[in-house]
Order: structure tokens, then C-alpha cells, then sequence
């Protein structure tokens, strides 16, 4: 069976992946067996993930926003661990989240989704009111993983919150750069690309929930002067 997406037309999806793995046993069937050939067939149709590709899923994948162009992601995909990374991607920013995870329960505009555990609690009810964004929506994915949409914050900033043996780790991506030497400054930064409509910025660090809550208020909103285009 075939995973569909909600907001992509099935037939579209369905037809790209057929497609796809029809293609990829074609390319196993002709397969050089030398050492390099494997190593090519490998790479290429199980674990790339091209830049081109990245920034497709980037510029579509974005939390909150109604467009999106799937002929632009199906083009540039070409390996499993790029189809992989584009519904991980799609996952977190586009489904109702009701329908993948339970709503739990609601506080001030924070609505915490799935099972909460000691740090989702902890997100939810330590949430600052300085913050003033729209709504916020915390997925409790385990105890050791969480993510979090932030709404007006870089349109609506994405994080990934890892719970390890050293500490928390935040793993975040911006999709919508209102304020380039703002974000070049933001903790962990680590990428910026500019190349798009939107523009976007990942980055990660460690630290504790109120390092990220002092994050959060860091993040250029659309208060601040927008970039020349």
C-alpha cells in the first residue's frame, strides 16, 4: 500500500511512486557489480540527498502555508533517503495534527498534541506571554522527542526537540527570513539561503527549555524590516 499525504491529489503521489521504485529496480537489474558500480547504484537511489532537492522540500514544506509545488520536490527526488526526508518534512508541517496525534489539551494559545510526558508539560505550562505569536502547537512524539510550530515567528519556525544523555538538543528551521543579520546571530546557526521567495535559515543547539523560550524571542518576526527582494 501506498502513503498518501492529505492536501496532495493521490493520483499524482501514487503515479510519482510507482514510478519511482519502478525505476529503482531497473537500476538494480542493470547494475554494474563492481565495488564503484554498487557503491554508485547506492548512493545515488538509497542514501544522496541532494542540495537541489533540500531546497525544494524547503521552499514547499513550510508550516502554515497554503502553496505548494510537488512537481518541483518529484523532480529533484531520486533516492529513498530523499523520499524518506520529504514526508518526514510534510508530516510535521502540513497534516491537521489532530488527525496523526490526540489533542491533549490548550493553554493560552499553546495546544500540546499525543501523550504529555515531563518536558512537553514543562513547554506547555512555562510558555512565556512575552512571546507574542499565534498559535503554538507542541507534538509529544515520546519521551525523548518533541516538536514545536511557532506561528509569526519566521512565519512559523519549526524545531525539533531531542532529549539526550547530555542535555536537550534544538534542531530548527526558519522558514521565512524577515531579517537576515538577525537569524545570522540566532544560536546555532548554521545555514541561510536566500535563493527563494521566502528565504529560509537552520541551525541547532543545546541548552535548556528557558534557552529556548530566549531563542524563540530572538526570531525575526514580520514586525521586523522585511529584506530587500
Amino acid at each position: 500500500m501506498i502513503p498518501l499525504l492529505k492536501g496532495i491529489p493521490s493520483n499524482l503521489m501514487e503515479d510519482f511512486i510507482k514510478k519511482f521504485f519502478a525505476q529503482i529496480q531497473i537500476d538494480i537489474a542493470n547494475c554494474d557489480c563492481t565495488a564503484p558500480g554498487i557503491q554508485e547504484l547506492f548512493t545515488t537511489r538509497f542514501s544522496e540527498q541532494k542540495e537541489s532537492f533540500l531546497n525544494a522540500v524547503n521552499q514547499n514544506c513550510i508550516a502554515c502555508y497554503t502553496w505548494f509545488d510537488l512537481r518541483s520536490i518529484t523532480k529533484e527526488c531520486t533516492s529513498i533517503n530523499e523520499l524518506l526526508h520529504f514526508y518526514h518534512s510534510y508530516i510535521i508541517n502540513n497534516l491537521n495534527y489532530e488527525e496523526v496525534f490526540p489533542l491533549n489539551t490548550e493553554k493560552n494559545q499553546v495546544f500540546l498534541f499525543g501523550t504529555p510526558n515531563e518536558m512537553t508539560t514543562q513547554l506547555l505550562e512555562n510558555f512565556p506571554s512575552t512571546i507574542d505569536s499565534g498559535f503554538v502547537y507542541i507534538l509529544s512524539c515520546s519521551n525523548d522527542l518533541a516538536f514545536m510550530i511557532i506561528r509569526d515567528y519566521g512565519h512559523a519556525t519549526s524545531i525539533k526537540i531531542s532529549k539526550t544523555p547530555d542535555g536537550l538538543v534544538f534542531d530548527y528551521f526558519i522558514p521565512k527570513v524577515i531579517n537576515p543579520d538577525k537569524v545570522r546571530k540566532l544560536p546555532g546557526f548554521s545555514t541561510l539561503n536566500l535563493n527563494n521567495r521566502l528565504g529560509w535559515a537552520t541551525g541547532n543547539f543545546r541548552g535548556t527549555i528557558s534557552d529556548l523560550f530566549e531563542f524563540i524571542e530572538k526570531i525575526p518576526t514580520d514586525q521586523d524590516i522585511e529584506r530587500q527582494i
